[in-house]
């Protein structure tokens, strides 16, 4: 029984019946790039998209050298050597 309650909540949150739309909402104009103001709007999209891809595609070849740089150090290199010649405690 609580099985059942518990759907129906959900399905009531996900699935939602079809209402008609006010007249508000139906008196909106089309949305078109012509409009003023949407153009920067637009220009700061597709350079955040730019942006983005770009930093995405050139970021592997900036962490694989901080990874060889990191990897290199004196520091690390020591420790590995301590980590693998220690004897394990089994």
């Amino acid at each position: 029984v609580s099985i059942y309650y518990y759907i129906s909540v959900i399905k009531m949150m996900v699935v939602k019946e079809p209402q008609e739309a006010s007249d508000a909402v139906k008196s909106y104009p089309p949305i078109t790039w012509a409009v003023e103001g949407m153009q920067p709007l637009r220009a700061a999209l597709i350079t955040c998209v730019v942006i983005t891809a770009v930093g995405g595609i050139l970021s592997n070849p900036v962490f694989s050298w901080a990874s060889t740089a990191v990897t290199g150090t004196p520091m690390l290199q020591r420790a590995i050597t301590l980590a693998t010649s220690a004897t394990p405690l089994s």
